[in-house]
């Protein structure tokens, strides 16, 4: 495996295992038992196309990883309906076509509350659970903020579960609006100004 696989690999496994107790993945992956190697398969796509078109970085120490993405790139594109086709394999092989219609419910949601501005986004953060609480969300963070506030747009994210609502708001995030998905998933849509 080259370089550039195994740091995919060692991301997609960081930001699984992040995730795994994330409840917007539990909607979308039920199954606790596979939910952390399907969550890995599916992050290695997100990992690739953060590769591409955004900005992947692993913590040091492999205690966390986000994927963002610059203001002058249209996140829902022709190459997010490539990539949510290959997420749907990924998922159908875990979860089967009704776990295939919850991520297709969550994702129309999602696109349907895109921000219209130029902005950057904030795609996907997670700390290994033993890493949350020691800063290394914050520094993770900080190149995104340093970007808008240099590139003066502002900066959107969805928070998938209440817990890091706290986190966000001390970066200067404010809470735009609940976003329901289904009966028991709440996500929030959050926004900082440059």
């Amino acid at each position: 495996m080259n370089k550039t696989e195994t740091i995919i690999q060692t991301t997609a496994s960081v930001l699984a295992q992040g995730f795994a107790d994330d409840p917007m993945l539990a909607f979308v992956f039920p199954d606790s038992n596979t939910r952390v190697e399907a969550l890995t398969n599916w992050f290695q796509l997100f990992v690739r196309d953060g590769c591409n078109r955004g900005t992947v970085t692993l913590a040091s120490t492999d205690q966390g990883a986000i994927i963002w993405y610059p203001a002058d790139v249209q996140i829902f594109d022709h190459n997010f309906d490539e990539l949510f086709s290959k997420l749907a394999v990924v998922i159908e092989k875990f979860g089967g076509l009704e776990a295939v219609s919850r991520f297709e419910q969550l994702a129309k949601a999602v696109v349907s509350t895109e921000p219209e501005v130029p902005h950057c986004e904030v795609f996907w953060l997670a700390l290994l659970p033993e890493s949350r609480g020691q800063g290394v969300g914050g520094s993770l963070l900080k190149p995104v903020l340093e970007y808008a506030d240099a590139n003066q747009v502002g900066c959107y994210l969805v928070s998938s579960t209440p817990r890091n609502i706290s986190f966000y708001e001390k970066h200067g995030f404010r809470q735009l609006f609940p976003l329901p998905i289904g009966d028991s998933l709440v996500l929030t849509g959050m926004w900082r100004d440059s």
